[in-house]
């Protein structure tokens, strides 16, 4: 906000016009589900700022305001060729990574094992590491609470693999250098597409057909269960599979 012409005006001059080409200049930069984020945190100062305690607004403009159509959902999930292609391209074998490409891989390969963002498998740390009980505490996520994220045999065997890198982060990679080199792997490997995240969504997608709703939703960090379909993309056709 600081950033755009509009942070240059009184927030009581602020009207429904102001907003409204505010959000047409958000929409010429990011996509319209940040924008719809964006409004609602917006929303929300303008709520508080008008209680009595604050006063500093005596109007409320945002409901004569019209909210970006959301994007249609994305529909793409990895296949295990397209898996095994990238990561072979990021040049890794197994085994513990020599650079910081294999570990893009082994990220990419753990995010596909246990549905966790990127964000935050680079911000993993060997103390929330519980091996023995197979799982990872997550003490801050997206959302701003801890979650404990249960450990397949596979996903304990690539945490493993990370050993001896660094004494205190399980991976070395910022947030940005994993995505540049997932990149990287992905145009080298030919492929178009499937985008980093897309791997939480094949997770969830696969993890849907071992676990209940509940569990799914839980380990994913979701309160609402509902959301769980933004990220569920099983096909019809092998949802008919199950029909007979």
């Amino acid at each position: 906000m600081r950033r755009d012409e509009i942070s240059a005006m009184v927030m009581q001059d602020i009207g429904p016009t102001d907003l409204a080409a505010w959000r047409d200049r958000r929409l010429k930069v990011v996509k319209p589900a940040s924008v719809l984020r964006e409004i609602g945190s917006l929303r929300a100062v303008w709520k508080q700022a008008k209680k009595g305690e604050w006063g500093y607004v005596d109007h409320d403009p945002w409901p004569e305001v019209t909210k970006p159509a959301p994007s249609a959902p994305r529909e793409v999930i990895f296949n295990d060729e397209q898996v095994e292609t990238i990561v072979d391209a990021l040049g890794y074998k197994g085994g513990r990574p020599d650079n910081k490409r294999q570990e893009a891989a082994v990220a990419l390969l753990l995010s596909l094992e246990t549905a966790m963002r990127a964000g935050e498998i680079v911000g993993l740390h060997w103390k929330h590491v519980a091996l023995d009980k197979r799982l990872v505490r997550l003490p801050k996520t997206k959302n701003g609470d801890a979650r404990d994220v249960p450990l397949s045999k596979k996903a304990i065997g690539l945490i493993k693999s990370m050993k001896g890198l660094d004494e205190e982060r399980v991976f070395t990679l910022t947030s940005a250098l994993l995505d540049a080199y997932y990149r990287q792997g992905r145009d080298l490997a030919g492929i178009k597409g499937p985008t980093f995240h897309d791997a939480r969504a094949t997770a969830i997608t696969r993890l849907s057909k071992k676990l209940d709703i509940l569990e799914l939703a839980r380990i994913v960090g979701h309160s609402d269960p509902r959301s769980l379909m933004v990220y569920y993309r099983q096909s019809a056709t092998d949802i008919a599979t199950k029909l007979d």
